[in-house]
């Protein structure tokens, strides 16, 4: 009889290592006391984040308003207004990329699964507004 585990449902690697690779690779897992497993995933984890969420994305620009206005050479709200348009442009492109995963995607994903109309990202005009 085959175990019914959850293991048994996830995507599985099989990977060739040279010489001498697996056992640095157990010392390590041995040291921070996971297996051999477990320390792959962790590096693999480390090496490759998934896209961040929409709020680790609204977290994250929180605190970099408060690290920004609480400056001691606050540089303006202009400043600030063309620096969040900047990120909200590169938001934008990788969107377009196509990253399944990507803040922007999830926030429309939830606008549609609540019945909510998509947002339009209006383009700048020519005074860049």
């Amino acid at each position: 009889m085959t175990q019914d585990t959850p293991s048994r449902y996830m995507d599985k690697i099989v990977i060739r290592v040279p010489d001498g690779l697996r056992d640095r690779i157990a010392v390590a897992a041995k040291a921070n006391g996971r297996s051999v497993n477990s320390e792959l995933v962790a590096l693999l984890e480390e090496a490759y984040p998934a896209e961040p969420t929409v709020h680790e994305v609204i977290h994250l620009a929180g605190l970099l308003a408060d690290d920004f206005l609480d400056a001691p050479e606050h540089l303006g709200l202009r400043q600030l207004r063309d620096t969040l348009k900047e990120v909200v442009e590169k938001l934008r492109d990788a969107a377009a990329e196509g990253y399944p995963n990507h803040p922007l995607n999830e926030f429309q994903v939830y606008r549609r699964k609540h019945g909510l109309p998509p947002i339009e990202m209006d383009e700048p005009n020519e005074e860049g507004e």
